[in-house]
């Protein structure tokens, strides 16, 4: 059911509050409401609740003598407050046929930003919810122990209560018997939260007439939860915290380093150790399906997760969003991970992956189990584990097989064979050192670099900066360089204050990183390390760049019979394209990631020398093209050439050029009843 007409009409009745910002007040009135509306409670409600309207004063209405989990102080109610939550619980839309889950959602949609930021905590949209108990239903879901081990509001715990009672009571009719078997030995919900605990702990009470507390929803931090060796779990669900290794208090940080060292290291995120744990506490064939960032099945950091995975559990299938960021407020990019614990070494060397097709659009609906088959929607692909390293993973679309053969067979060396590749220069402040062209002339050419960043980067030429850097490292000294000193010394104690300057590792007026002044002044390949393209560029320029942007050089006495133009050519054909995007880690809707460790796996070909100069040709033609149709058209003429070298059927051309438009289609991120977590 669609929740977003009764949020709107409690955010007109909490815009009017006299306290705003107090989120409980509008959940306390909801669980009022429920209480009312469904007929839990039939006396009619005294004014003296609103006296000290707390959870346990209201609680008191349905199941006297009981109390909550939840400590809080007497809450006096102003009488503008008392009189808009009173209105809002007699007159306001009924309750009557709302999940109780609703409650949760209302938590969720008042909570702060800057909570939800700090504790890595998102609303899991309704549909991924519905999907995940789906497949757990798909089988008997009756004698499991469910848990949830960041369980935030209840929403798998609430989802998963739902299809356990339909399949321990057919007729869809829950009884008491039966509710408070669910509420005792069936689920369980940690989180740190204790606000979310109570939530959650509400929701589930909710789900019968008759008031009883669920025995198992605890404030507990579950990477640190010393389970007795006799509770293992069938089924563990959920949607873990994203939180990466900067925004972790750093004592906690250090805490984690010990359990989890051999999957949580170099920026990795928490998310990894909840998969190591809820590997661990899992009875042997049970169940773990998590919601988490996709960057595990590709990032270098998470190596250790990846073989802790295969090594521990067969993966049953993932479905990869691909970019589509479909939880709403989070900048991740999901995946939902299936995994069955086994106690031993997983002996597979390929899974499946259903990998979503081009866009979802604001206002659609995001596609549920039965559409993981449609052809249009998911790209089936395989997940295959290099048997060396099971760390190893590789994503391949068996369509792309064939054309992949051919280029590999036409192949004789990886790009990071042959290069040498490095970073740009990262200032540690801009606004010092990056100057307008026209002051250049004011500084000494030595010093005075030609500077560009990731937008000047077009497919085969650089466009015109009006700045330069100023790159103070050749300065020794700043005594004597009074024109230097003047433009920086606004900025020198901010300077003074980055840790390399503190640390005595710089001096102030120096760059942070500066990396060598060899690698900018010669020619080399430069390409952003973010696009949605392939955009590679031959510079002469001896330009210096920015850290957004990466460059390299070719080794000097190899047996490659072309040079930096052939290279760019290949590199920015529709092909190359195709190839980088079969494995490159996507960001986003649109974006990639273009980073050495990626963009070195690419292979070069043997090519004879008259293929090479024609690609050279090629290269200087579409550079110094001007014209922006007939541009279009040479790089067509570049396209068709490099599908020849490689005998690329027309049959296979049409899969790569449809696969790019559909990556290319525009499409805004999809968001889900305006609800964030």
């Amino acid at each position: 059911m669609n929740h977003t007409t009764y949020l709107k009409e409690l955010k007109k009745y909490h815009k009017a509050l006299n306290s705003p910002e107090d989120q409980m007040l509008m959940v306390k009135a909801v669980f009022l409401k429920l209480l009312r509306d469904k007929n839990y409670i039939t006396a009619k409600i005294d004014d003296r609740i609103f006296d000290s309207f707390k959870f346990d004063n209201i609680l008191g209405l349905w199941a006297p003598g009981e109390i909550s989990i939840y400590s809080e102080p007497d809450h006096h109610l102003s009488s503008q407050d008392r009189s808009l939550v009173k209105e809002y619980i007699i007159n306001g839309m009924s309750l009557k046929n709302i999940d109780s889950i609703f409650l949760g959602m209302v938590y969720e949609y008042f909570s702060k930003i800057s909570d939800k930021k700090k504790k890595g905590m998102y609303y899991t949209p309704e549909k991924i919810v519905d999907l995940i108990g789906d497949y757990h239903a798909s089988n008997s879901l009756i004698g499991n122990k469910i848990l949830d081990p960041a369980c935030g509001s209840g929403f798998f715990l609430s989802k998963m209560y739902d299809k356990y009672m339909d399949q321990i009571c057919k007729d869809g009719k829950g009884t008491d018997k039966y509710h408070i078997a669910i509420l005792q030995d069936v689920l369980y919900g940690f989180d740190t939260d204790i606000k979310g605990i109570l939530i959650s702990s509400l929701v589930l009470s909710l789900k019968y007439k008759k008031f009883h507390k669920p025995k198992n929803i605890i404030k507990q931090d579950f990477l640190f939860y010393d389970s007795d060796d006799d509770l293992k779990f069938d089924i563990i669900v959920g949607n873990p915290p994203y939180i990466g290794h900067k925004q972790l208090d750093r004592e906690y940080f250090v805490r984690l380093k010990d359990p989890y060292s051999d999957v949580f290291y170099d920026k990795g995120d928490i998310s990894y150790c909840f998969m190591k744990r809820a590997l661990e506490s899992l009875q042997t064939c049970g169940k773990l399906t998590f919601v988490t960032s996709r960057y595990f099945m590709e990032a270098h950091n998470a190596r250790g997760i990846r073989r802790y995975i295969a090594a521990n559990s067969r993966i049953d299938q993932i479905i990869d969003y691909y970019g589509c960021r479909i939880i709403p407020g989070a900048k991740v990019d999901p995946s939902i991970t299936f995994l069955t614990k086994t106690d031993y070494e997983n002996e597979r060397t390929k899974a499946l992956i259903y990998r979503l097709s081009g866009k979802i659009s604001k206002g659609d609906k995001l596609p549920g189990l039965n559409q993981l088959n449609d052809a249009d929607r998911f790209e089936k692909c395989e997940l295959i584990f290099d048997p060396n390293e099971m760390g190893s993973w590789k994503i391949n679309n068996p369509d792309f097989e064939g054309i992949f053969n051919k280029m590999h067979k036409k192949s004789m060396i990886d790009l990071e064979s042959v290069w040498e590749s490095y970073q740009g220069v990262i200032t540690g402040l801009d606004n010092a050192f990056v100057i307008d062209s026209r002051l250049a002339p004011s500084f000494p050419d030595e010093i005075a670099k030609p500077w560009i960043k990731n937008s000047h980067i077009t497919k085969f030429s650089i466009q015109h900066s009006t700045k330069n850097v100023l790159y103070t490292d050749l300065v020794d000294e700043i005594n004597g360089w009074d024109i230097l000193e003047e433009r920086l010394e606004a900025y020198k104690e901010r300077l003074s204050k980055r840790r390399e300057c503190k640390s005595g590792i710089r001096k102030w007026f120096h760059l942070q990183w500066g990396r060598e002044p060899a690698n900018f002044d010669q020619n080399k390949i430069v390409f952003p390390y973010k696009s949605k393209e392939n955009r590679f560029a031959l510079d002469v320029g001896k330009r210096y760049f920015s850290a957004d942007i990466y460059g390299f050089t070719i080794k000097k006495n190899l047996m490659l019979n072309y040079g930096y133009k052939t290279i760019v050519a290949l590199l920015n054909s529709n092909l190359y394209e195709f190839y980088f995007k079969s494995f490159g880690k996507k960001l986003g809707n649109e974006l990639y990631e273009y980073y050495p460790n990626t963009v070195g796996k690419l292979k070069l070909p043997c090519l004879e020398n008259r293929v090479a100069l024609k690609l050279e040709e090629l290269h200087d033609i579409i550079q110094n093209e001007t014209d922006i149709f007939k541009r279009d058209a040479h790089i067509d003429d570049l396209n068709k050439f490099v599908y020849k070298i490689f005998d690329i059927s027309m049959e296979e051309i049409k899969i790569i050029e449809n696969y790019l438009n559909q990556h290319k289609r525009k499409g805004e991120y999809y968001e889900s009843d305006g609800l964030s977590k």
